[in-house]
Order: structure tokens, then sequence, then C-alpha cells
């Protein structure tokens, strides 16, 4: 199934356990992980298990020029530059907070306040959106 972007209103929620994606890759620490990409601009708060995912949706999307666009090693790298020069951010406005499945859904739902738009990128059937 191709993956789409669902958009998570206000009245609704991620719920409960996040399945595993068709070839979703495993982590340094041998978990799947869920992938949440901030806008430090708090426009918008993705959720994937995929990079190539994120970066596809910020490009055809979200990005207004050509020097907004991403690359999916520029958001890999702000996986593990928290704290240095950039403080995390790749075109000083996206950071990606990667989590396990187990814990992806909770993570998500308590970093969306303050959002405009709050979207979840993949598979509809690995995701479980229930109203509040």
């Amino acid at each position: 199934m191709e993956a789409v972007a669902l958009e998570v209103k206000e009245n609704m929620m991620l719920s409960g356990l996040i399945k595993r994606e068709f070839h979703a890759r495993r982590g340094l620490n041998g978990r799947i992980p869920v992938y949440l990409l901030e806008d430090k601009n708090k426009k918008v708060l993705l959720v994937s298990q995929k990079l190539s995912l994120l970066q596809q949706h910020i490009n055809a999307r979200i990005a207004s020029d050509n020097t907004e666009r991403v690359s999916v090693t520029g958001l890999s790298k702000t996986i593990f530059s928290i704290g240095r020069r950039m403080n995390g951010y790749t075109k000083f406005r996206f950071r990606v907070h990667p989590h396990g499945l187990e814990d992806g859904a909770s993570a998500f739902e308590s970093m969306r306040d303050g959002f405009e738009c709050c979207v979840v990128i993949g598979n509809p059937a690995c995701y479980n959106i229930i109203p509040k």
C-alpha cells in the first residue's frame, strides 16, 4: 500500500502502539524507530517510520522554494547533532526526534500542543487515529 499523509485534527488523537511498516529499517539500537519532525516555527509536526517519507512531504508540501528543500542525509544528521552548533536543526527549521514503536504515539501526543498542523505519514493501517 502506498504511503499517505493523514492530518490529525484537534478532536482526534494517535493512540496505542504503532505497527511496523513494511521496509521500515531498524535503528542503531535494534529498535524500529518512529521519527517525529518538528518545525521550529510551530507550523507542522510530522510523524513517520521512514525519513524518506518525511523528506518527500516537506519538499512537496512545505518547502516554498529550492532553498527550503531538505535531504534524507540532512534530516538524519539532525538526530545526532542536538546540542551542537545548529542545535539539531536542518535548514535552521526542522528537527527530528527518534522514538521507539512503543512510545511513538505518546511522544507525538505530548509534542503536538501549539502546532498548527499535525500529520501522520505512512501506511494508514499502521497508525490508529481515534476521536478524543
